[in-house]
């Protein structure tokens, strides 16, 4: 059975062959890593592109979406070290 779970916030990063999502659930008192996935780059891309449309098609019916805040890491983070992953960004 998939389990279902709300997504509030995530983080986003790549290496040369691969694109690591984190989705997460912030809280009032805390944050939890839902679930982490790995997508090659050529799926990340058809991703982006389907998300893209669909957020055009959401917005042609309910009105424009606020741009959401994302900050880009400025230095690697724990996991990341001794791997070739780039800083990348996380919503807030």
């Amino acid at each position: 059975m998939v389990k279902m779970s709300y997504i509030n916030s995530y983080y986003v990063t790549y290496s040369k062959d691969i694109f690591y999502i984190e989705l997460r659930c912030r809280g009032p008192k805390d944050e939890n890593v839902v679930t982490k996935v790995y997508v090659n780059p050529f799926n990340a891309k058809g991703l982006m592109k389907a998300l893209s449309k669909m957020i055009t098609d959401y917005e042609n019916n309910y009105g424009e979406l606020p741009e959401p805040e994302i900050e880009r890491l400025k230095e690697e983070t724990k996991e990341m070290e001794d791997t070739d992953y780039r800083p990348g960004f996380i919503a807030n």
